[in-house]
């Protein structure tokens, strides 16, 4: 329980810890920065053209999050074998969230791509802390 808790917040403190130094890690690193610009601006597009429609982003935050939050809670469980499943059962059921997102959103499409973008990044972020988590193989 401690561990899920943990991983909880600690999740978006490394997310956002990728401003200081976007390219401190590479990829780890860049792939979030790009994801927090698409989210500042597509929030700033969402204030401006009052959608309320693009909330409904929020729902894949919170299935990665809670992904995580799993995964804390069965750290360290599964072998690299096992938890290998994860990643497609994980990553096609996002990808299809997101993109369904998008399409429902479609009159609004540039806020709709930044904040999926936003998603995929952060999406893509909790799928590598999981991963390591349900491994406890930690970089």
């Amino acid at each position: 329980m401690d561990s899920a808790i943990w991983l909880l917040t600690e999740l978006p403190k490394w997310f956002f810890s990728s401003l200081r130094d976007p390219f401190g890690a590479g990829a780890l690193t860049f792939i979030p920065f790009v994801g927090i610009w698409a989210l500042v601006v597509g929030v700033i597009l969402l204030f401006w053209g009052r959608t309320v429609r693009l909330l409904w982003f929020i729902v894949p935050i919170s299935i990665s999050t809670v992904f995580v939050a799993a995964a804390g809670l069965f750290r360290g469980v599964f072998s690299d074998l096992v938890a290998y499943w994860f990643l497609p059962v994980f990553s096609f059921s996002y990808l299809g969230i997101v993109f369904f997102l998008v399409y429902y959103c479609r009159k609004h499409w540039l806020p709709a791509l930044l904040f999926a973008t936003f998603n995929l990044s952060y999406g893509v972020f909790a799928l590598f802390i999981g991963y390591m988590s349900l491994t406890d193989n930690w970089l």
